[in-house]
């Protein structure tokens, strides 16, 4: 079966599924085929996988229905293909506080199962691991973009995390295919000019689209866009909500945010919902804006130079 190898790197590599462990596979009907095939790969290590099918959210950071997420809960293992993010959202918090291991897998198309996927998540993982040190002794990222972001923030690892592929303890969480180290500032000041945001075929914000950041919200945008209505119509949509530097050599930008906010040489700042940080700001949204080829500094060490990483393993 075609996708054979990718199920099982989720299964046994990223969430070390064991048997007997009760294992929820989340999708929906356009993500059924990659569905099926972890729920099939998963039920040669535990018969207590179970397999449900939702209708789409319509956003991300949306709510799944209520019987799923009191599921979610009583679940070991979450492995959610989903067209929308079950990352940012209430279920998935209170499933990891309750000590499942949850990889949300928003947007994945074919492809990327098929590829991306199989990146060597050791290799990833080490990345991810040496930034995250840096952090914890950073209080100030600045990024520069050749597009023109000029954004400075102030950060507390508290609120950072990595994002490895690797999901094998009690309450972890991360994203599939992986590669990130991300978190939510404490403050932020200046703008980001937008390279890419959008949410499948849909455009959130046009490349080129200005916002204007002051004391962590978005004070004005200068394009009409779904972005800009976001920010007068949605609760806390204008909340600086994540920073996100991509880790994965082996992502490539291809208009899908779950694989392009990975691409190695890039990074992302979302707007809305921050609780999934430990933060107290909630939204209906959590939508990333990817900036390419930046130059990134903690404090004084620049770390990265248009997209190159100055520092490795």
């Amino acid at each position: 079966m075609e996708g054979k190898k990718s199920a099982s790197t989720v299964v046994r590599q990223c969430l070390d599924v064991r048997p007997g462990e009760s294992v929820l596979v989340v999708t929906d009907e356009k993500r059924r085929s990659i569905g099926k095939k972890i729920y099939e790969e998963s039920r040669k290590v535990s018969d207590k996988t179970i397999y449900v099918e939702i209708n789409e959210t319509g956003e991300h950071g949306a709510e799944p229905p209520i019987p799923v997420s009191k599921a979610m809960k009583n679940s070991d293992v979450i492995i959610a293909p989903t067209t929308y993010s079950l990352s940012h959202t209430r279920a998935r918090k209170e499933a990891c506080q309750n000590g499942s291991r949850v990889a949300t897998m928003p947007g994945i198309t074919e492809k990327m199962f098929l590829t991306t996927l199989r990146a060597d998540y050791a290799d990833i993982k080490n990345r991810c691991n040496l930034l995250f040190e840096m952090i914890k002794d950073t209080s100030t990222i600045a990024v520069k973009t050749p597009s023109g972001t000029d954004l400075k923030l102030e950060v507390n690892a508290e609120f950072w995390h990595t994002d490895t592929g690797v999901i094998k303890n009690k309450g972890d969480f991360g994203n599939l295919p992986a590669g990130e180290v991300d978190g939510s500032p404490v403050n932020a000041n200046g703008k980001v000019v937008i390279d890419f945001l959008k949410s499948g075929d849909e455009t959130i914000a046009p490349p080129g689209t200005e916002v204007e950041i002051k004391e962590n919200k978005a004070v004005s945008i200068y394009k009409e866009c779904k972005l800009s209505r976001a920010f007068k119509e949605i609760k806390n949509a204008e909340n600086v909500a994540e920073l996100g530097i991509g880790t994965n050599p082996e992502a490539e930008l291809v208009g899908n945010i779950l694989q392009d906010e990975k691409v190695l040489g890039t990074c992302h700042v979302a707007f809305g919902d921050s609780t999934s940080y430990g933060k107290d700001i909630s939204s209906e949204i959590h939508w990333d804006a990817i900036l390419e080829k930046p130059s990134i500094w903690f404090d004084d060490k620049k770390i990265m130079e248009k997209g190159v990483l100055k520092v490795e393993t």
